[in-house]
């Protein structure tokens, strides 16, 4: 079933809130999928206050929360110009993280995640918007095939030591 969301920024004052989604939804997500001291590595890295922080205040780097109620359900960041993580001379937005709360998973939430990201893009008139998405995680690519992303290359992603590769998907957006 699905529920309507509404979307609002996260700003600098929500970083606590923000962080402990973020750390949430990848644990459930990834931390059975991992080497246990790489995935821990990754964590304190990638997921402290600092880091959460640092990220909010960067030019070009956007996140918004999907609230349903009063309720935050899930999280975008969505990324232009030079915060782009991999593609940062192109002209494209990024889709860096999408991430649904695990008891709200099948309710329509990450699609309406992904619609509003395309819906920003489309509106800033961004050519495309693309992504980088774990080569294992099955469920994931399908998901973005099925909305039109074409994969166009491939990345390192270091977890702690353990060097994984992403799919680089992208959807044209004119």
């Amino acid at each position: 079933m699905r529920k309507n969301i509404s979307f609002k920024r996260v700003g600098t004052d929500q970083a606590e809130t923000l962080l402990d989604i973020a750390e949430l939804t990848f644990r459930v997500g990834f931390q059975h999928l991992n080497d246990p001291e790489d995935f821990e590595a990754y964590m304190a890295e990638a997921f402290s206050l600092q880091q959460t922080k640092k990220e909010l205040g960067t030019e070009g780097s956007e996140f918004y929360f999907a609230i349903m109620g009063e309720e935050v359900v899930g999280y975008i960041k969505l990324n232009h110009g030079a915060a782009q993580t991999d593609i940062a001379t192109e002209p494209g937005i990024e889709l860096q993280r999408i991430y649904v709360m695990p008891e709200h998973q099948g309710k329509g939430i990450g699609q309406q995640l992904l619609d509003f990201a395309i819906g920003t893009g489309k509106e800033r008139q961004f050519p495309y918007l693309w992504l980088g998405v774990w080569e294992k995680n099955d469920g994931a690519i399908r998901f973005y095939k099925r909305h039109g992303f074409q994969q166009f290359g491939s990345h390192t992603f270091m977890l702690g030591n353990d060097p994984q590769t992403d799919l680089l998907m992208k959807l044209p957006l004119g």
